[in-house]
């Protein structure tokens, strides 16, 4: 991943205004210890974002069913 000037400073301001310490350099995927990182993210936004996707499958078939029980008609 790439970061530009412009988004290193952002990310720099974020990281001493809120007390984080996000990234701001790019990943070197010939290095081992960086590529682990990377792959660890990667799975974490993964189940995150899959987890998200269960939630609201789940809550989409919950409403449908309410809707086939309290508006059989429609």
């Amino acid at each position: 991943m790439f970061i530009n000037k412009d988004d290193k400073e952002k990310i720099e301001l974020l990281n001493e205004l809120l007390g984080m310490s996000h990234r701001t350099k790019s990943y070197d995927m010939l290095n081992p210890d960086d590529l682990i990182e990377l792959t660890e993210l990667i799975t974490a936004e993964y189940i995150d974002m899959r987890h998200y996707w269960n939630m609201i499958s789940r809550v989409h078939s919950d409403f449908d069913e309410s809707v086939e029980v309290f508006y059989p008609a429609r």
